[in-house]
């Protein structure tokens, strides 16, 4: 246990503070930008949610837009149809209401499933309950599952350091005992 805690520090110091790859960060911007991201690239969620939020800065606007007008904006990202009819209920669900903070309330909202809930939990709010992908962690094509859901059963430094690894994308064995 003890070269694992060793491997964590060494990892902590070497990791930049935060890895953040969609640039929207005010809670209902980010949770549009989430998903949107559905099949499409953190990159292309960027090159399009200037103009949507340039012409619709509030969730009020965007909640009134109409839905034509939000495809050809967000078209590039793919499912635009879908995605238009979800961020638009999205904004209309949470018109002058709290974003929710739990896995239950996020996954009530239009177009929110549970891998969008969480990154956006851990995203925007620093909560962790559950982590969800398939995350490439090697050059090599390797691919670690992290079950869906998996119950957090360790400590929050734990994924902490687990998630500083995938991030660094290196193929580490990390030993713990459960």
């Amino acid at each position: 246990m003890g070269n694992a805690i060793e491997i964590a520090e060494r990892l902590d110091r070497l990791s930049p503070p935060t890895i953040r790859f969609l640039s929207e960060r005010e809670p209902f911007r980010f949770l549009v930008c989430v998903v949107l991201s559905a099949q499409t690239s953190d990159q292309t969620v960027n090159s399009v949610v200037p103009e949507l939020f340039g012409r619709y800065p509030t969730r009020h606007d965007l909640a009134h837009a109409e839905q034509t007008d939000v495809e050809r904006l967000i078209h590039a990202t793919g499912f635009f149809h879908t995605k238009a009819k979800h961020i638009i209920a999205l904004a209309r669900e949470l018109e002058g209401k709290e974003i929710p903070t739990t896995l239950a309330g996020l996954t009530r909202l239009p177009g929110v499933g549970r891998k969008t809930a969480n990154v956006v939990l851990t995203e925007a709010f620093g909560l962790v309950e559950g982590i969800t992908e398939w995350l490439p962690v090697s050059s090599t094509g390797h691919m670690l599952l992290v079950q869906q859901f998996m119950p957090l059963s360790v400590s929050k430094d734990f994924w902490d350091m687990f998630l500083v690894v995938i991030q660094l994308g290196a193929i580490i064995a990390v030993l713990v005992a459960f």
